[in-house]
């Protein structure tokens, strides 16, 4: 990793980190729902619906958060001073989907965690494995729409 690019990294998380009322209601809200409504039985319809509210956390998290946040940023005096920093305007983009990924990882390891806690979901580590490949996958499609979405908002 670059220079430049990790101190757009330690930026982005320092600036996430530092308001924990933007991320911490969407990371919890799939586990909540899921709480809620998905924990409802055992068997194959738990590990359904497990799956089901875990894709909905990369969802959350990946495209309407970051999506929200990018366009939220670019009307900041800061980030056009930021573009007239040294550094490639990709690093913004690469330090995003970073921190998407971290915060994706968060809110799916909740939903997987509560699926366990409460219900009785047979899911053997092959299908675990099949899901965070699902997850990741999802992850960067929706972070990069949500990025592309709220750069033309």
């Amino acid at each position: 990793m670059t220079g430049p690019l990790r101190a757009e990294c330690a930026l982005t998380f320092k600036t996430l980190g530092r308001l924990p009322g933007f991320w911490v209601p969407t990371v919890l809200f799939p586990a909540m729902l899921y709480a809620f409504f998905g924990a409802q039985g055992a068997g194959e319809w738990a590990a359904n619906a497990m799956a089901s509210f875990a894709v909905y956390a990369v969802l959350g998290v990946g495209f309407f958060q970051f999506g929200v946040s990018v366009a939220q940023d670019r009307e900041s005096p800061f980030a056009e001073w930021q573009q007239t920093l040294p550094g490639h305007a990709a690093n913004q983009w690469i330090a995003g989907v970073l921190a998407s990924l971290v915060f994706v990882t968060v809110a799916v390891a909740l939903v997987v965690a509560l699926a366990f806690a409460l219900d009785r979901v047979e899911v053997g580590p092959a299908a675990l494995l099949r899901l965070g490949l699902v997850c990741l996958i999802a992850s960067f499609a929706a972070t990069f729409m949500g990025i592309a979405l709220g750069s033309l908002a």
